[in-house]
């Protein structure tokens, strides 16, 4: 009843799966074992998209509610990009949006992301005029970069607009068209690392969901707002490497009590030296250099490291260092 065409649920994702699961079944499963199960001919995410005729998006979350007559529902999340909107447009005035948001980026209360993804005063100032109106972002892009894509379309095409009257059907459809048509478009992302070894191939990400960020892992992700970045290890902790990081995550063939991601990281550490590369003062881990400049060269010491190579699983990248 929630899929087709101006409905919020217009995508599937391994962490929706999940909770459609526990919520038919009362079993807990995570995206971890959906990849287990996938990696033994098992693709239930696959198999669920291939039903309802809808894309698969990595990262995308949402509540599900199960009625009393076994209907499901699907909700924003709490903290969704869609409702700290409706909240500021219900509660706040257009002069606030900065201090607002800026509050939410920081205390968490709302997943806003960085100032490129809020709306912008003209977009605000404009549906102050029109207070019944409501921008219903579906699913998809109810995340913060694609939430800010969604805000900065809809500016552009009212600003260029002459007509003097906007409805919600009208709205509604310009929305649903856009995100369909964002889906379906291959995004381009410039390569901005080596490869490694027998990692061939880099992966790039608009961001590190919960599927990606899986220990034992080593990272490097960007320390805001400072021009600092920071390399780490995560042998048993999967929140070492927050979604909305700028970073790099090197996932490894290991398991947590062999410390191996602990051991890269301090092998890491000591080649940086060799090359005059120190830690700022008081920190172990934290340098005085921009993500774009140290991934690559921490990757570069992967690549010479040939005995580390059985351990590299995988390497996925933020699209963007900036």
């Amino acid at each position: 009843m929630a899929i087709g065409f101006k409905t919020y649920l217009n995508c599937v994702s391994s962490r929706l799966v999940c909770a459609v699961i526990h919520q038919l079944t009362g079993v807990a499963i995570t995206a971890s074992n959906l990849c287990l199960y996938k990696q033994h001919e098992v693709d239930l995410v696959g198999e669920v998209a291939k039903l309802l005729s809808l894309p698969i998006v990595n990262g995308i979350n949402c509540q599900v509610k199960l009625t009393e007559n076994g209907q499901l529902f699907f909700y924003p999340m709490p903290n969704a990009p869609s409702l700290a909107l409706k909240s500021h447009m219900e509660n706040r005035g257009v002069s606030v949006r900065d201090t607002l948001y800026q509050y939410w980026n920081v205390n968490g209360d709302y997943r806003v992301g960085d100032r490129r993804n809020w709306p912008s005063p003209f977009l605000l100032n404009l549906f102050r005029q029109y207070p019944d109106l409501m921008i219903k972002a579906p699913v998809s892009h109810d995340t913060p970069v694609r939430h800010g894509r969604l805000l900065r379309h809809l500016s552009r095409k009212f600003s260029s607009s002459q007509r003097l009257a906007i409805n919600q059907l009208e709205l509604e459809t310009i929305i649903h068209e856009f995100c369909q048509q964002d889906l379906k478009q291959s995004r381009k992302i410039q390569a901005w690392l080596p490869s490694v070894g027998d990692i061939t191939q880099v992966r790039y990400v608009e961001t590190l969901t919960s599927e990606i960020r899986q220990s034992p892992y080593f990272y490097i992700k960007n320390v805001c707002p400072h021009r600092i970045a920071k390399i780490g290890s995560a042998d048993r902790s999967n929140h070492r490497v927050k979604s909305d990081d700028l970073g790099v995550i090197v996932a490894l063939n290991s398991r947590p009590e062999t410390g191996d991601a602990q051991r890269i990281e301090s092998i890491i550490r000591s080649e940086l030296a060799k090359f005059h590369i120190h830690p700022i003062d008081g920190k172990k881990d934290h340098y005085a250099m921009h993500l774009i400049e140290l991934a690559p060269l921490v990757l570069n010491i992967l690549a010479n490291k040939k005995s580390l190579h059985p351990l590299l699983h995988s390497i996925t990248a933020t699209s963007t260092s900036k």
